[in-house]
């Protein structure tokens, strides 16, 4: 149930919105906004609450969003950070599966002794055929508790919040993020490997297992080797934990018609 804090604040954003006029700013002292309520509060609605409201009241009211770089940022940033909060809810079984309106999550629960339970075959969990087959290494939970032994795999419906910083690129695999709350995993000798279903190359382009930097807004190929399997699979392995896809490269530089002539 919704509390009536919440529901006064999504009374009220529908008059802001009508009231602004469609810029940068207008958004930013939403999430401004947004971040002094809970200060004030202590409000913390629920997880699937506050994504449905980010996307309403931001992605779809606010298009252009997308092509806005500083707003993004704070879009995703948000969203990585409700996604840790619902790693940290209670699993019970294995893991936890979530459907949302942009994206599939499971939160497994890392059993430190049975290397099976470190596989994580999305596609099943999705019926999705494009999902990626992951295997998650154990490394990062050998010195916590076993409440800690959690991590979330989310397996994005879409790339359009990761295709601004793309440069003579495209996103040719799911993207999926991957994440343990409250810690950032990096340095990994026991590397994640990520199984990713790819459209087949074309000329003069190849495959790059890559992360996206939220720092920089870039896809960058740092700590991921890149190994084809086969026309339509591309084994990516990373040694640490965040934002993955594989991009389809152009591999070729166009070569100015008159610099021939003059050769």
């Amino acid at each position: 149930m919704v509390g009536a804090k919440y529901m006064t604040l999504l009374l009220f954003m529908p008059v802001m919105f009508d009231t602004f006029e469609t810029n940068s700013n207008d958004i930013i002292q939403l999430f401004i906004n947004h971040r002094i309520q809970e200060l004030i509060t202590g409000w913390h609605p629920d997880p699937q609450e506050i994504l449905s409201f980010l996307k309403n009241q931001t992605k779809k009211a606010y298009p252009e969003m997308l092509k806005n770089k500083t707003i993004l940022s704070m879009y995703i940033s948000e969203e990585k950070e409700i996604i840790q909060n619902i790693t940290n809810m209670n699993v019970t079984g294995k893991y936890n599966f979530y459907r949302f309106e942009d994206f599939a999550m499971a939160v497994v629960k890392i059993n430190k002794s049975t290397a099976d339970d470190r596989v994580l075959n999305t596609s099943k969990l999705l019926n999705d055929t494009k999902a990626p087959h992951i295997w998650i290494p154990v490394e990062p939970f050998l010195n916590v508790s076993d409440e800690e032994s959690r991590v979330g795999v989310v397996v994005y419906d879409s790339d359009e919040l990761f295709t601004l910083g793309l440069k003579n690129a495209t996103i040719t695999s799911k993207v999926i993020r991957i994440e343990v709350p409250g810690r950032d995993i990096v340095n990994l000798t026991d590397r994640l490997i990520i199984q990713f279903p790819v459209n087949k190359t074309t000329i003069n382009t190849t495959y790059s297992c890559q992360f996206y930097d939220e720092e920089d807004d870039t896809w960058k190929k740092d700590g991921c080797f890149t190994k084809q399997i086969s026309d339509y699979v591309v084994n990516c392995s990373c040694d640490h934990m965040t934002a993955f896809a594989v991009l389809l490269v152009r591999t070729y530089r166009d070569f100015p018609f008159n610099s021939l002539n003059n050769n």
